[in-house]
């Protein structure tokens, strides 16, 4: 890769990083505003959905936008991560869905739900990574991408803790359930510049796999891990 191509991707990850953290300051400020707007008018919002949370509509915009704008250079490479990544975010989603309206969730006490959503940031990575597995997803990708991703993974698990441990910004556990997706919606952005980080980690490792019909062989960029055809 030459020195123009990194660059173009550190200012892309770095532009990225940048809107994360605003996407966060956002979120805060918005919360903060609800949370007045509630105290000062009770009732004015209506009672609180946990499928209202913009977790969601986040989650539909990585899925259909922001996946296909991978930045990946690489033709094989690009078609693993869109799938993998396509597939973590439809569990997020359908787990999410799941999990959110579950009434038990509310009866829980604090430590009992802490747990329950660190489970289901476990789960739910363990259940995706099998998914792309047995879709043909080579494990090396997988394994590579879980290494990178684990940072993101424990910023999520640091929401939650924050979140679970407040006894006055949040009024109920339903609160405390739309503020967690929140967050998450926001950190997952930061699991597709962990694909383009994982991307230049590894090296040779997929030169001789064939996936959906796409091989390095069959590549004509100029690349690094550029594998020739056998004579």
């Amino acid at each position: 890769m030459d020195q123009s191509m990194a660059f173009d991707i550190a200012s892309t990850t770095a532009l990225c990083i940048a809107g994360v953290i605003g996407a966060l300051i956002f979120e805060i400020m918005k919360h903060f505003t609800i949370k007045f707007v509630d105290a000062k008018f009770p009732g004015f919002l209506g009672r609180k959905n946990p499928l209202k949370s913009s977790f969601f509509n986040k989650m539909q915009i990585l899925i259909f936008y922001k996946v296909n704008r991978l930045g990946i250079w690489c033709p094989l490479r690009q078609r693993i991560f869109k799938k993998l990544l396509r597939i973590c975010f439809e569990t997020w989603n359908t787990r999410a869905r799941e999990k959110a309206i579950d009434p038990a969730v509310d009866r829980l006490n604090s430590e009992e739900y802490e747990n329950f959503w660190k489970n289901f940031v476990y789960k739910t990575t363990d259940t995706w990574e099998a998914k792309v597995i047995q879709e043909g997803i080579p494990e090396v990708a997988v394994t590579k991408y879980r290494e990178i991703h684990n940072k993101t993974l424990a910023i999520i698990i640091g929401i939650i803790e924050q979140i679970c441990g407040s006894v006055k910004v949040y009024a109920s556990n339903t609160e405390k359930t739309i503020a967690i997706l929140d967050f998450i919606a926001i950190l997952l952005d930061m699991a597709l510049i962990d694909a383009e980080v994982t991307v230049m980690e590894i090296n040779g490792e997929l030169s001789d796999v064939t996936f959906e019909g796409t091989t390095c062989q069959q590549c004509e960029k100029e690349c690094v891990h550029r594998v020739e055809p056998h004579n």
